[in-house]
């Protein structure tokens, strides 16, 4: 089985990747537990009660775009090429304590990106993390987002010894 690059994100997939790579998520690693639930559904409150859209609340908040308040909620104003953002999941997944769980996150369409560019993309960002090419990765998009309208890949890694 290949990593380092995008894999199937069925559960059978996930299982059989997780048989030989404990780091790699399987279908009971990605449920959410309660307090997850409950703090994910918080924030898209926030979200609402704040901003346009959960794209605008992404765009501004890790992208940095300028935005405006318009009809008293959070807009953004201007759009960039191609920008990404490799960040920390803040709703991490159940996973092995010696993985890791990032989300690249881009400004464009999936249409206007290659699984390449975003394997580069996501080599780059853990490369700038540990400075070392000691690590091995997966990726792939969630087939049940909970935000749909940025486009976004689940990451996860593992430092190498």
């Amino acid at each position: 089985m290949e990593i380092n690059t995008k894999i199937n994100a069925s559960l059978e997939s996930l299982n059989a990747y997780n048989e030989i790579y404990p780091w790699i998520p399987n279908e009971y690693q990605i449920r959410p537990t309660d307090m997850i639930r409950f703090i994910k559904n918080n924030l898209m409150e926030n979200i609402f009660n704040e901003f346009h859209s959960t794209r605008d609340y992404i765009l501004v908040t890790l992208l940095n775009m300028n935005a405006e308040r318009i009809d008293k909620k959070i807009k953004v104003i201007e759009n960039y090429d191609k920008l990404n953002k490799f960040e920390v999941c803040r709703f991490r997944y159940q996973i092995d304590s010696s993985a890791f769980h990032y989300i690249m996150w881009y400004n464009c369409s999936k249409d206007d990106l290659t699984d390449e560019e975003i394997t580069k993309d996501i080599n780059n960002g853990i490369y700038n993390i540990i400075k070392s090419d000691n690590y091995s990765f997966v990726w792939y998009e969630n087939p049940k987002m909970t935000i749909n309208d940025v486009f976004h890949v689940q990451v996860f890694w593992v430092k190498l010894v």
